[in-house]
Parts: C-alpha cells; sequence; structure tokens
C-alpha cells in the first residue's frame, strides 16, 4: 500500500518515484480502500494483509490513524518502515493496533556502507534502535536486506547480526526499477551473482524440508522471485515450496499505487492492472490479465521452461525493465534449456 512518496532517505536501490512527490489520496479515501479490498477477499473466502509503505510510511501525517482504523477493525496489517523514525513510542503503537509483525530495512553490517546506500548519515543506527524497540514490544521483526552488489559478500555476517538481535533477517535480491535502474552498474546484480545469492538462501532451506523439518522454518526464507530451480520430489515438498518461491504477482501479493492503480507486484511496475478507486478489486482479480499473470503465462524462453510451474519466470518488475514487457523471460536467469 503506497501511501506516500515522500521519504527521508535517498537510497541507491529505491523502487518509489523519490524525485517527484505526487499527490496523496485522504484518510477517507483509504479507508473506502481497505474496505475495497477486505470485501473483496472475504467474498472469496480469504483476508487481506495490508502493508504501509512509500516512500517511508512514517511520514505521512495521518499514518496512525489509518493504522488505527485496521487495528479497531481487527484487520491484518503491518508496516515497512527505515527505522529513521520509528522508536519505542511507534513500537508500542504498532504493536496496540494489531500488528503481529514489522518491517525494518538494514542492508550491511557497517555503518558506513550503509550511509552510502540508504544515502543518509546514521542509516544503520536508526535501524539499530527500530528493531530493537520492535524486539522489545515482542513483535517479529522482519529486517529486509536488500541484496546488491555492495553486500553479497556478508550475507552471511547480516543474518547473524539481525537474528543476534532477535529478529528474523529477510533477504530480497535487489530488482532493477527506479533508482536501482539508475545505479545499476554500480549496485546491480550479474547472472552469476544471482545464482550466488539463490544458493545461500535456498540450500539450507531445501535440505531442511528433505529432512522433514519445513515446520521449523520461518515463512519469509522461502519468499522470493528469484528464479527457482528445484524440482520438488512428493507432495510435502511441493506444499512447503509452492506458495512462496518464484514469481507471486497476482497470487499471494499485488501493490496499491499513491493514486489507487493496482500493481501486479508489491513492486510498482509501468503495467496496472485497473485502479481501486473506480472499480472493485474482485472485478480487478477477475480481469483476463490478472489471471494471466496469476497463471504464470510467460513469453520467451521461460513459456517453454520445465521449471516454470513452481518459478514463474523469475521476476516480473524486472524482466519489464530490461525488456518493456511484463510477460517476457528474465534476464539473468542462469538456467540453459
Amino acid at each position: 500500500m503506497y501511501l506516500t512518496d515522500k521519504c527521508n532517505q535517498k537510497c541507491l536501490h529505491c523502487a518509489a518515484d523519490e524525485k517527484h512527490h505526487r499527490e496523496e489520496l485522504s484518510t477517507d479515501h483509504w479507508i473506502k480502500i481497505i474496505e475495497n479490498l477486505e470485501t473483496s477477499l472475504r467474498n472469496q473466502g480469504r483476508r487481506g494483509v495490508y502493508i504501509w509503505f512509500g516512500g517511508e510510511a512514517t511520514m505521512r501525517k495521518d499514518i496512525r490513524d489509518i493504522i488505527k482504523y485496521c487495528g479497531d477493525k481487527g484487520y491484518f496489517h503491518t508496516i515497512s518502515t527505515n527505522g529513521m523514525m520509528f522508536d519505542e513510542d511507534w513500537a508500542k503503537y504498532c504493536k496496540e493496533n494489531g500488528m503481529s509483525h514489522v518491517f525494518i530495512s538494514l542492508d550491511s553490517t557497517d555503518p558506513e556502507k550503509c550511509a552510502k546506500i540508504r544515502g543518509v548519515p546514521k542509516a544503520y543506527e536508526n535501524a539499530e534502535r527500530a528493531i530493537k524497540a520492535a524486539v522489545n514490544e515482542n513483535l517479529l521483526v522482519l529486517v529486509t536486506a536488500t541484496v546488491m552488489k555492495y553486500n553479497i559478500d556478508e550475507l552471511e555476517e547480516i543474518k547473524n547480526l539481525i537474528e543476534g538481535w532477535g529478529a528474523v533477517p529477510y533477504f530480497r535480491a535487489i530488482i532493477k526499477q527506479k533508482a536501482a535502474s539508475d545505479n545499476w552498474d554500480e549496485i546491480g546484480l550479474d547472472k552469476d551473482d544471482y545464482k550466488r545469492f539463490y544458493d545461500f538462501k535456498y540450500k539450507i532451506i531445501i535440505d531442511k524440508i528433505r529432512e522433514g523439518k519445513a515446520g521449523t522454518l520461518p515463512i519469509f526464507d522461502i519468499y522470493d522471485m528469484t528464479p527457482f530451480m528445484e524440482i520438488p520430489q512428493n507432495d510435502e515438498e511441493l506444499t512447503s515450496l509452492e506458495w512462496g518461491v518464484g514469481c507471486q504477482a497476482c497470487r499471494t501479493i499485488s501493490g496499491i499505487d499513491i493514486n489507487g492503480d493496482v500493481f501486479p507486484c508489491d513492486y510498482p511496475s509501468t503495467l496496472k492492472i485497473g485502479n481501486v478507486m473506480e472499480q472493485t478489486f474482485e472485478e480487478i482479480m477477475n480481469s483476463q490479465v490478472f489471471k494471466d499473470i496469476r497463471d504464470r503465462k510467460r513469453t520467451g524462453k521461460c513459456a517453454t521452461c520445465h521449471h516454470l510451474e513452481m518459478c514463474g519466470g523469475g521476476c516480473r518488475v524486472h524482466a519489464e525493465c530490461e525488456t518493456g514487457d511484463f510477460s517476457e523471460s528474465f534476464s539473468y536467469c542462469w538456467h540453459e534449456h
């Protein structure tokens, strides 16, 4: 839920519109959007989980009113923050209003490197304070680390640091889009890097699943939009993996932009599949474009790949940035077929 373009950092990998701050919808507009989504999902026997995002969601003046509304209604919601303004009071407010977890960003164990990646001093120190404040309120803290050229050599160290604070590391590969696209030569990953990240993230997971320990895994260990090459050996393995691996656009997640436009993925894309200010989300879910993306209809080499059912062709937003087509193949896939 992209509530605002405003942000107090200038990240090298930013996916938001940091250069042009667009007009924001009112509190009442967002409440109507929330009810639109929740009603549409409940009509299908499901519930929504609303992630307050930006920009930096804590910079929106009425963000606490939106959080309280969802808390009072008993809706599932959380916030994604860089931690600059997220202190003990914020952590307590989130807990009091029904949040079970929060997302806080940290991309390196090195404070100087964090400052460089995020474009502001004290990015590391503020993230650390925010993480510890949320842990202290017994919130599940998912620390989002965007994997890029600057930190791919310290993934194990980042994991150990975050777990030492009592939080859960959530590694996601950088997506070539907006600021990240502009800075790709400096921070982007190549095909070998994506394979290296894949091996880091999934080797232990696959081994644990095959040892019958899937229930001990944090769910965000499984979730990512990188290409996915494993072939489940039985139904138990399939059940453990299929909800979270590969492209999840129009499956487990979609995005709502600052003006109500609907993105297929949680990352902004040129492709829009509707607008919840003008349509019900149920109408959008029933559209052919939504179904085609959900059902992983792809073009290029992905269309005939035997890994497509699990993989989904890798990140669609990344493919769109490279090719101009949301359905095209992921350019950094290492699989040959």
